[in-house]
């Protein structure tokens, strides 16, 4: 029988809050392998690795529907894949549009600068 792992342990070990866990557990991507008689959730190897994999995609900026869509797929890689390359390209949208806001923001503070140096402000 593998270790059982309390969910305040399990939140340590993984450098995530139990408010984290019970979230997922409610959203139907993780629940634990037991819970014991004083309502104490219990996890195993399965649940922490399931764990693991959520935080990575969550990292990734991975919506909790798209990791429940990934979980619930039956063509597994495929659809990993697919996955991430639609977050790719979301993310690439992302960051383009960061870079368009530094450039206003580097012009508006050269606009500053000038104005400042000129005594117009």
């Amino acid at each position: 029988m593998s270790q059982k792992y309390s969910i305040g342990d399990v939140a340590k070990k993984l450098n995530i809050t139990t408010r984290a866990i019970r979230f997922y557990d409610q959203k139907d991507l993780v629940k634990p392998e037991f819970v014991g008689e004083n309502g104490y959730r219990y996890y195993g190897d399965e649940q922490i690795q399931r764990l693991e994999l959520i935080n990575y995609l969550r990292g990734l900026n991975f919506s909790i529907k798209q990791i429940k869509q990934l979980f619930n797929d039956q063509k597994g890689s495929d659809s990993l894949l697919l996955l991430f390359q639609n977050q790719i390209e979301e993310n690439d949208a992302q960051i383009a549009d960061l870079k368009q806001k530094h450039i206003r923001l580097n012009l508006e503070d050269c606009f500053v600068q000038t104005a400042n140096k000129n005594h117009i402000v």
